[in-house]
């Protein structure tokens, strides 16, 4: 398959080699490459951060083809003072360091953040989630939550209560390509976003934070979002950049500030990346995107072969927050583009205007809808709406879309049918 991102005459390269490092002066624009040896011994870098002078860098290897050995995360070093040092010709080798404690299990699309101890001491790197890539879990989601203290070099698990969302004591969920953004005051870290499946987009909405502290974590919770007074002055910070200002509706469509352009058919729409970003689907085009646009590129074009143009200008209205109401024409079409984008807030209006708007007419088409994407409630309104008596049950039968839906998928209609007889006859 050809992916419509790529740019014909740039080709990727593989390979592997030293991780080169450069140093880049913000003032002066200079850039020079710091002469390090070797590389961290990682095929899969998951995290970097600098701790005072240090640069540490997590991540995996890969195990050799055909071995089926358990890998886990490693945990690497490099002196930046020797590094930066004036005139140093030497190289500055990576220091591996040993595994201690609870070491977690090798992992991609993993959250992390540095947290900081009291008076410059006593750091660690907290991870959180991802998928697994040991050869005996690999493709499993975890909400699993380690810390690794940089002092010691000791990985620990975070028990599953030190995890508080929306003001509920619960495990942590399951995610990947999320985000996690330290929080001092409660001694651990914010994480949001993400997917929590590989499959399908089913995004995250909730915040969580995951806490290290021996006593309970503070929570995210509804009201603290709506501006109530919060447990703590950090949470209240990170709470307020995550609440929807209702501020983005002036840009919807328009060139101002665009850093994108969404062509679908003949249609070419400004937008902006960082909006685009809270769909998943979105942040794949663009991460396919990034690998073939030039740096001298401002606005990245990403081509849309799934979407109407006029289904997409939707989509943008309500990423943008000026949607007012689903159009009951649009709304099958919609669904299905908000289900593939991940946007399950719009993905349920649609759904709410469907099941309000079903009739004879329609009811087959919303159907085949509910059972391609899975969505029970839609189907079971199909369901009651057929099976609301024998005459409406009849009319069903008779009209051409079900004759429609029986020769698109026999399977489905069998299965509407037998659910619809069932219903009826517990009302007899």
């Amino acid at each position: 398959m050809q992916d419509e991102n790529r740019d014909p005459s740039c080709k990727p390269t593989a390979g592997t080699g030293p991780l080169a490092l450069f140093a880049l002066d913000l003032f002066g624009g200079a850039c020079q490459e710091l002469p390090t040896a070797g590389c961290p011994a990682f095929s899969h870098l998951e995290a970097l951060f600098v701790a005072g002078t240090r640069l540490v860098a997590a991540g995996w290897q890969a195990p050799s083809a055909g071995r089926q050995d358990d890998i886990a995360m490693q945990v690497a070093t490099l002196d930046l003072s020797s590094a930066m040092a004036p005139g140093c010709a030497r190289p500055v080798a990576w220091t591996k360091l040993p595994a201690r404690g609870h070491v977690p299990t090798a992992r991609t699309g993993c959250a992390s953040a540095l947290l900081r101890g009291d008076s410059g001491g006593g750091a660690c790197l907290l991870i959180h989630g991802g998928m697994l890539c040991s050869p005996s879990v690999q493709g499993l989601l975890t909400s699993d939550a380690y810390t690794l203290a940089l002092d010691t070099c000791t990985w620990t698990k975070l028990a599953p209560n030190t995890s508080r969302a929306f003001g509920k004591a619960a495990p942590s969920q399951p995610r990947i390509n999320h985000c996690a953004v330290a929080v001092p005051q409660a001694a651990g870290a914010l994480v949001f976003g993400g997917t929590s499946a590989i499959s399908c987009f089913a995004s995250c909405p909730t915040a969580e934070l995951l806490s290290r502290a021996s006593g309970p974590a503070a929570s995210l919770s509804p009201p603290l979002l709506a501006g109530a007074p919060p447990p703590l002055p950090a949470l209240a910070a990170a709470a307020a950049a995550l609440a929807p200002r209702h501020d983005l509706r002036p840009f919807c469509l328009s060139e101002t500030l665009s850093d994108a352009v969404l062509v679908a058919g003949d249609a070419q729409l400004p937008a902006h990346r960082l909006v685009l970003a809270a769909s998943p689907r979105f942040r794949e085009l663009m991460e396919q995107a990034a690998v073939y646009t030039k740096p001298v590129d401002r606005k990245w074009k990403l081509h849309l072969t799934d979407v109407y143009p006029d289904i997409l200008k939707l989509l943008l209205a309500h990423m943008y927050g000026c949607l007012e109401a689903v159009p009951a024409a649009d709304a099958a079409t919609l669904f299905s583009a908000a289900t593939r984008y991940g946007l399950p807030a719009l993905r349920d209006e649609c759904q709410r205007v469907l099941c309000a708007s079903t009739t004879v007419e329609t009811v087959s088409t919303h159907v085949l809808l509910a059972y391609e994407h899975a969505s029970a409630d839609l189907m079971q309104a199909c369901v009651s709406f057929a099976a609301a008596s024998q005459e409406r049950l009849a009319q069903m039968l008779a009209s051409p879309g079900y004759l429609h839906l029986t020769e698109a998928s026999p399977k489905v209609g069998q299965l509407f049918l037998t659910m619809a007889m069932q219903e009826l006859l517990k009302k007899a």
